[in-house]
C-alpha cells in the first residue's frame, strides 16, 4: 500500500534487482499485491477497508485458495504476509479525516495483529534522529508499534550517508548500534547493511562523527616484549586514534604515559562492575580461567562472541568477505584447495576446538603457554660423568625429561612414547646433583629446585600439577578428574580434590592421601631455601634464581634471559598446567564491533609469529596442522636451543655439540602433547594438559588457594610456628619429607601419624576458606 506510483511488475522488478537476479528467476509477481491511495477525500473507514482488502487477498494467496473464496480457513503461518504501509506521514497529511480521527491508527494495528500479518509502517520526517525522537507529531506511532528501525543521512567526513538503526534494540540483551545503509557496488536498488559505523559515536546529533575510544589491556611480561608492545601501541595509535589506549599490567608506564594495571585489580573491577554500560570500549588479555564463565562457556563479564567467531570470512565464491574481515587477516592460504569460510576454523588452539560444543564463545585465543623446566644442563652432565649409583639415577631422569636421543622429523617427534619421572625421583635427582657440584670459594651454591614468581599463579599451579600426578598415580581417577580437553565440562573442584571435610564421599581417603604426598613434594622442594619474600599475606613476585639445578617455567617466563647453559625439558609426573591467554570485550562497552577490530589485529598470523620469536607466547594461529606437513618451517622458531652430541644423543660436557632452536612442535612436545593427534599411532598418553577452567570455582578459589600454600609451606614449617605445629618441629630438610613420602609408599603403610595429624589440620584450615569462598546454589557448586 503505497503513496507512490508503483505497481506489481514495477516492484517486482525492484526486488529482483536487490536480490541480483532477473524477475522471471523469483518468479513471485503474482504474490506481490500494490494499491496505490490517490490524493483525494478518503475517510478513516474507507481506509481501513483498503487495508483489510489486502490483507485477506494476502492471507489467501499464501492458503492457496482462490481471491474469490468466501469460505477457507487461515493459513497456518500467517506472519509471512508482509504488508508495507508506505509511507504513514503522507497519508495523514493528504486526509484530514485519518489523522483526526484518534482510534484509527490503534484500531488498524490492533486488527493486523489479530490476523498475524508482519507490517512494516514507514514514516518520513525531516532532520536527524535526534529531532525525530523529540518530535510530538509521531509519538503515538512510536507507542503504538512494537520495534523501531530509523534511518537517517549524517555527514560522514564530508560525505552524505545514511545511518540506520533499531532504537531501541529488537533484542533487549544487546546495546543500540548505528550502522550504514549503502547501495551494493553502486547498485542503488541492491542495498547492503554496512556495520563500519559501529566504530564511531555522535551519529544522534549534528556534530561529526568521531572514533569510539579504546582501551585495551595487555598483561606484559619482562625482556624481549619491550619491542612487541610498542609496535602494538603505534598501530593502534595509527587505526584507532588518539584515543585509543593500551594499558599494560606490570606497575610501570605504559608507552603513553598510561599507569599500568594490576591484572587482579582489573578482574575483580571488571566482574563488579557487571554488565553496566561503558562510554568507551574495552579489550582484555584474560586468563584460561576468567572470573564469571558458565558450565555453556559464556560469561557475565565478557561479551559474546559467537556471531564474530562464527562469522563466514569468505563468500561462497571464496572470494574476501570485507565486511567480517576488512583487514583481511583471515583469508585461506593457497596451499589449501577448500576451507570452512568461518573465521574459527582459522584458529588452532591445540588441546580443544573452537568449533566443538562447551567450547568459549566469550573469548578468542590470543597464544599458548604451558609450564615446563629450564634445567642448568652443565651441572646435570657433569654429574652423570662423575658415575657412580647416583649418577645412573641423574642420567635416567635427564634422559627421560629432556627426551634423549632427540627425534629427527616430525613423525618421531609427534608420536614418540613420553617416559614418565615421578616428581619424587626428579627431586631426589637435582638434590644429588646439588651434593654433586663443588662450588668456589666466593661463589653461590647453586640449588636443586626453584621457580619463577613473575607470574602470581605459578606456585598454584606446580602445586596443582604435582597434586594432579599424586591422584593418578594414586589410582583416585586423576586422569578422569582433569577434563583432557578445554571445551570438556567442569570437574570438580579444589574443595572436593584437596579441602573436602566429608570423608564419606568416594574416593576421600585416597584424595587426602594424594594431596598429603603433594604438601610433601612441595616442602621438599622449598624447604632447603629461603625464597619465599612476601607482600602481605601474598608472594611477591620474583624471577628464578639463576643456580637453580632445575626451575618451573612457563613459555612467556622461559624465554626473557634465556641463557645457553640452560635446557627446556619436560616437567615431571603426568600433568602440566595450561596458562593459555585470550582476548576478549568487557560486557557493556560501547562498541563491540570496535573491539572485534582490534582482536583481528592482535590476533594476525603475523602477530601470532611475532609472539612466539619474541617470547611472549606460542602460536594460535598461523602454523600448518595437517599430518603431511614438515614442521621445518623456520618462521615458527623459539628463542630456546637445545644442545645434542655428535651422534644426536646426550652431549658429554666439553663435546663440541651443537644447539638449535626449538621450532614450535619442539615447544609443544615439552607439553607432552604432539600437534598433531592422528601420528600417536594409537598410543595412549600418559602425559596431559590440565585446565584450571574445568575445576569448579577454580576463579573464585584461586587467591585462597595461593594463600593458603604460602602458609601452608613456609608459615607451618617455621620454627617459629611449632608451637601450632610441633609435629613439623624435625622436618627440617627436604630428605626428611622425602622420607615420609617413602614411607606411605611403603607395602602395608597406613595414612596416619603425627605428621598426618598436622597436615590435616592444615587442610581443615583450607577446608573451611574454600567453603566460604564457594557460592550455595541450590546444591553445593564446590563439587561433583
Amino acid at each position: 500500500m503505497t503513496t507512490h506510483d508503483l505497481d506489481s511488475d514495477r516492484l517486482a522488478k525492484h526486488f529482483a534487482r536487490h536480490y541480483g537476479c532477473s524477475p522471471s528467476t523469483l518468479n513471485f509477481g503474482d504474490r506481490i499485491l500494490c494499491r496505490r491511495v490517490e490524493i483525494h477525500h478518503l475517510t478513516a473507514a474507507e481506509l481501513f477497508r483498503i487495508v483489510a482488502l489486502l490483507v485477506e487477498e494476502g492471507l489467501k494467496i499464501l492458503a492457496g485458495i482462490s481471491p474469490d473464496s468466501t469460505a477457507w480457513n487461515d493459513p497456518s503461518n500467517p506472519g509471512r504476509v508482509r504488508l508495507v504501509i508506505d509511507d504513514w506521514s503522507t497519508l495523514r497529511d493528504s486526509h484530514p479525516e485519518v489523522r483526526e480521527d484518534p482510534l484509527f491508527l490503534p484500531f488498524v494495528l490492533f486488527y493486523l495483529r489479530r490476523r498475524g500479518v508482519t507490517v512494516l509502517l514507514i514514516d518520513t520526517q525531516p532532520g536527524r534522529l535526534s529531532h525525530i525522537l523529540s518530535d510530538e507529531s509521531d509519538r503515538e506511532l512510536r507507542a503504538l508499534v512494537d520495534h523501531h528501525v530509523y534511518t537517517w543521512y549524517v555527514t560522514f567526513f564530508g560525505e552524505k550517508r545514511v545511518a540506520i538503526s533499531a532504537l531501541p534494540p529488537v533484542d533487549n540483551t544487546k546495546r543500540v548500534v548505528v550502522r550504514e545503509l549503502a547501495p551494493a557496488e553502486g547498485d542503488n536498488e541492491a542495498l547492503l547493511v554496512d556495520p563500519s559505523f559501529e566504530l564511531y559515536q555522535g551519529f544522534e546529533d549534528d556534530k561529526a562523527p568521531t572514533l569510539v575510544p579504546l582501551k585495551v589491556h595487555l598483561c606484559r611480561a619482562e625482556g624481549a616484549t619491550d619491542a612487541y608492545h610498542q609496535e602494538v601501541f603505534a598501530v593502534f595509535r595509527a587505526v584507532f586514534g588518539e584515543d585509543a589506549k593500551v594499558e599494560w599490567n606490570d606497575g610501570a608506564k605504559s608507552p603513553d604515559g598510561v599507569p599500568r594495571a594490576d591484572y587482579d585489580q582489573l578482574r575483580s573491577q571488571t566482574y563488579l562492575r557487571g554488565r553496566s554500560a561503558l562510554e568507551h570500549t574495552q579489550v582484555l588479555q584474560v586468563d584460561e580461567f576468567w572470573s564469571g564463565e558458565k558450565d555453556s562457556g559464556e560469561s557475565e563479564t565478557l561479551e559474546d562472541l559467537a556471531d564474530y567467531l562464527e562469522a563466514p570470512v569468505v563468500d561462497a565464491q571464496g572470494r574476501p568477505n570485507l565486511i567480517e574481515d576488512p583487514g583481511r587477516l583471515f583469508q585461506p592460504p593457497r596451499n589449501r584447495d577448500s576451507v570452512p569460510s568461518e573465521r574459527f576454523t582459522r584458529f588452532s588452539t591445540i588441546g580443544y576446538n573452537l568449533g566443538d560444543f562447551g567450547a568459549p564463545r566469550d573469548r578468542v585465543p590470543y597464544f599458548v603457554d604451558f609450564g615446563f623446566l629450564l634445567a642448568r644442563e652443565d651441572l646435570w652432565l657433569r654429574a652423570i660423568e662423575k658415575g657412580g649409583a647416583a649418577s645412573q639415577k641423574i642420567a635416567t631422569v635427564w634422559d627421560s625429561l629432556a627426551g634423549y636421543p632427540k627425534p629427527t622429523n616430525h613423525r618421531d617427534l609427534a608420536s614418540g612414547i613420553v617416559t614418565i619421572v615421578s616428581w619424587r625421583d626428579f627431586l631426589e635427582a637435582c638434590l644429588a646433583v646439588v651434593a654433586s657440584s663443588a662450588s668456589p670459594p666466593g661463589t653461590t651454591a647453586p640449588v636443586a629446585f626453584d621457580i619463577d614468581l613473575t607470574t602470581i599463579e605459578s606456585l598454584s599451579c606446580l602445586a596443582l600439577e604435582i597434586l594432579a600426578s599424586e591422584l593418578y598415580t594414586l589410582g583416585a581417577g586423576g586422569a578422569d578428574i582433569f577434563p583432557r580437553h578445554r571445551h570438556d565440562a567442569i570437574g570438580p573442584g579444589l574443595l572436593d580434590l584437596a579441602g573436602s571435610t566429608d570423608h564419606t564421599k568416594p574416593l576421600a581417603t585416597e584424595r587426602r592421601r594424594a594431596f598429603y604426598r603433594a604438601w610433601l613434594l612441595l616442602a621438599a622442594a622449598f624447604r632447603s631455601n629461603e625464597r619465599f619474600t612476601r607482600e602481605g599475606f601474598e608472594l611477591k613476585p620474583r624471577p628464578a634464581s639463576p643456580q637453580a639445578v632445575a626451575c618451573r617455567h612457563w613459555y612467556s617466563t622461559a624465554c626473557p634471559g634465556f641463557q645457553p647453559e640452560l635446557t627446556p625439558i619436560r616437567l615431571p609426573g603426568h600433568f602440566t598446567v595450561r596458562g593459555d591467554w585470550f582476548l576478549a570485550v568487557a560486557s557493556g562497552s560501547r562498541s563491540r564491533r570496535l573491539g572485534e577490530r582490534a582482536i583481528d589485529i592482535l590476533t594476525s598470523r603475523r602477530a601470532n609469529i611475532s609472539r612466539m620469536q619474541l617470547g611472549i607466547g606460542l602460536p594460535t594461529r598461523g602454523f600448518d596442522d595437517r599430518e603431511t606437513a614438515t614442521w621445518e618451517d623456520v618462521e615458527f622458531r623459539s628463542p630456546l636451543t637445545f644442545s645434542f652430541g655428535l651422534d644426536g644423543g646426550r652431549p658429554r660436557p666439553g663435546e663440541n655439540s651443537g644447539r638449535r632452536r626449538l621450532l614450535f612442535h619442539d615447544v609443544l612436545r615439552l607439553g607432552g602433547q604432539p600437534s598433531v593427534p592422528k601420528v600417536f599411532l594409537g598410543q595412549e598418553p600418559a602425559f596431559f594438559w590440565l585446565w584450571r577452567s574445568r575445576l569448579e570455582s577454580y576463579e573464585r578459589h584461586s587467591r585462597t588457594w595461593r594463600k593458603w600454600l604460602l602458609y601452608a609451606l613456609d608459615d607451618s614449617l617455621n620454627s617459629s610456628n611449632n608451637t601450632e605445629y610441633p609435629e613439623f618441629a624435625d622436618l627440617q630438610g627436604p630428605e626428611a619429607f622425602l622420607a615420609l613420602y617413602d614411607q606411605d609408599l611403603s607395602p602395608g603403610a597406613v595414612f596416619e601419624g603425627p605428621v598426618v595429624d598436622g597436615f590435616e589440620r592444615l587442610r581443615a584450615i583450607l577446608s573451611v576458606a574454600l567453603e566460604r569462598a564457594t557460592f550455595r546454589i541450590g546444591e553445593r557448586v564446590g563439587g561433583k
